[in-house]
């Protein structure tokens, strides 16, 4: 892999909690009777706090990544619900002149009482495991997400993402490292196009 490719790759593989959105409106979810008698599980306020923006979303993403000239890109990302339990993202943008497409899975797991999500892409062979927090104020969801990631030089080390949405907007930040040695990377600004 190239450095180009690297650094592309450091810079991406935590966009896995982009939006994590998606509407319950075309969900299914089976009554007790199509069960055959038995209990189906039934999403909770966190799985629908967190499917509550489906849709199409566009906006910008800007990189501080260190010792890197800053860098930005339009992006677009698609979400789609997997059900009322998880998303399906799609995510598209663009840096130093290479495609970058990335795919991730999310949902939330009701007795460990987390968030979590994974992230592939098109720029590293690494596939990001991610655990976190939702919390809810009023209109506003806050999502944090933790794992570990490659930086430009392949090194791995813990990634953190916060996602705050409010409505038809949302804004996530990225940061590298931990304590003291911790730094943010990337930001995104995206608002709903559908």
């Amino acid at each position: 892999m190239s450095v180009k490719q690297l650094i592309i790759a450091g810079l991406l593989v935590p966009l896995a909690t982009l939006t994590a959105a998606a509407t319950l409106s075309g969900a299914v979810v089976q009554d007790d009777a199509d069960a055959g008698g038995m209990q189906m599980p039934q999403p909770t306020e966190e799985h629908e706090r967190m499917l509550a923006g489906a849709g199409l979303w566009k906006g910008v993403m800007k990189a501080t990544y260190p010792g890197m000239p800053p860098m930005s890109s339009a992006v677009t990302e698609t979400v789609e619900a997997l059900g009322p339990f998880h998303t399906l993202t799609d995510f598209r943008a663009e840096f130093m002149g290479v495609p970058y497409h990335g795919h991730g899975i999310m949902g939330f797991d009701e007795a460990k009482g987390e968030a979590f999500g994974t992230w592939s892409d098109n720029m590293s062979p690494h596939t990001s495991f991610m655990r976190g927090t939702v919390k809810s104020d009023g209109d506003t969801t806050t999502i944090e997400m933790r794992y570990e990631a490659p930086t430009p030089t392949g090194e791995m080390v813990p990634h953190r993402n916060v996602g705050v949405h409010t409505g038809d907007t949302y804004k996530m930040t990225f940061y590298m490292g931990e304590g003291d040695a911790e730094v943010q990377t990337m930001t995104l600004d995206l608002k709903r196009a559908k």
